[in-house]
């Protein structure tokens, strides 16, 4: 396997420093522009897949679940051997209150959790799309999560 350039490995350095600055503007704006727009708010099925990109919200049997912001993607990228797994924590809001998933590449460290109950329904957060290193990743195609709302 090749090693990275110190060019290369200064340009993915900064990359991963400016990532995050710049997904917390995204959600900032993004969050701001959907509070009461009812066009934006899906209404997915219960036990059926949906997708919500960053300030996005869904409702489903009464509660609302918002993608808020990917706060940590340390997934392995494809076509990489990587000595761990990585994880991606994503910040979600259940019926208002802040939540962080953790969507595990292998094991998940204690306290992880990819799942929270609300009343009588479990909000699992599924998939963190795109991924790392795949084609969608390299287009540049907006960052979604998969959820899945099931009675608990």
């Amino acid at each position: 396997m090749p090693f990275l350039s110190v060019s290369r490995l200064r340009v993915l350095l900064a990359a991963a420093l400016l990532l995050p600055l710049t997904a917390a503007g995204c959600a900032t704006a993004q969050t701001a522009a959907t509070e009461g727009d009812e066009a934006t708010v899906q209404t997915p099925a219960m036990d059926a897949p949906f997708r919500l990109g960053i300030g996005e919200a869904a409702r489903i049997e009464g509660h609302t679940v918002t993608f808020v912001a990917v706060t940590e993607d340390s997934r392995c990228p494809e076509g990489v051997d990587c000595i761990r797994a990585g994880e991606a924590r994503i910040q979600v809001e259940v019926d208002g209150e802040a939540v962080v998933l953790t969507l595990p590449a292998a094991m998940a460290r204690d306290g992880d959790t990819a799942v929270v109950r609300v009343g009588e329904a479990l909000v699992e957060a599924t998939d963190l799309l795109p991924y790392p290193g795949s084609a969608a990743d390299e287009a540049e195609e907006p960052i979604q999560a998969v959820f899945v709302v099931t009675a608990g």
